[in-house]
């Protein structure tokens, strides 16, 4: 498929199976130890941090959704209701135009298979031969 687009989720499964779509991005974690009420030391590691969790895509709202278009970036984008837009809702519940009548196909007669199959499975070069 080119495009799959995604509105909120309703099942954890699908949410973290999103969450693994859309990759992580690089954090650092931070730790700090305090001894006797002073810090005694602190330290950062960097790790990958998912881009959006599977709580925060079940989070999202009604108009929101999150796409994956061919080799682009994943994306979030809002969805559009027609009816918010004036010039789209005059649009709803015109007539469309009449069509030109198309002339009639000349309908070929289908080639009759010889034989019986035992397979459930056609040989396409099987049939190719036998025409």
């Amino acid at each position: 498929m080119e495009t799959q687009l995604y509105y909120r989720p309703a099942n954890q499964a699908t949410a973290e199976y999103l969450e693994r779509c859309l990759g992580k991005r690089s954090a650092y974690a931070e730790s700090h130890t305090t001894r006797h009420g002073q810090e005694s030391s602190a330290g950062r590691s960097e790790q990958g941090v998912p881009l959006l969790t599977a709580w925060e895509i079940k989070q999202l709202h009604d108009e929101q959704i999150i796409g994956f278009h061919r080799r682009l970036p994943p994306f979030r984008a809002h969805r559009m209701d027609w009816r918010d837009v004036r010039s789209l809702a005059a649009r709803h519940g015109l007539t469309p135009p009449a069509l030109p009548q198309l002339p009639a196909l000349e309908i070929a007669p289908l080639p009759v298979i010889r034989e019986v199959f035992s397979s459930p499975y056609v040989d396409p070069d099987r049939l190719a031969r036998e025409e």
